[in-house]
């Protein structure tokens, strides 16, 4: 009952996350939204996801080598992926306008 409920808390805390994103980015300009969200799939997105998905496969599959392997895949995945979309907001490309 316990893990449940620390799952349902994860849930929680990345819907906030990505709320509190998406009121930082009202108003701004393309470069900087694509700078947020880079910052933010990084930093805040991309542990709480990897976790969440390394504890649900560890406790299904009962061996958390397994777990933290996927977690670590998953998350190096997210944090390139949030590089290149900061990294885009940063240098900027020609085709993004306001």
């Amino acid at each position: 009952m316990e893990f449940i409920l620390f799952i349902f808390f994860l849930i929680v805390a990345l819907g906030l996350v990505v709320t509190l994103s998406i009121y930082i980015n009202l108003g701004k300009s393309k470069k900087r939204k694509f700078m947020v969200w880079g910052v933010t799939a990084m930093l805040l997105i991309g542990p709480l996801v990897s976790y969440i998905i390394g504890v649900i496969y560890a406790t299904f599959v009962d061996n958390g080598f397994s777990g933290m392997a996927l977690s670590g895949i998953v998350f190096s995945i997210i944090f390139i992926i949030g590089l290149t979309v900061s990294l885009i907001g940063i240098l900027g490309l020609k085709k993004i306008t306001n």
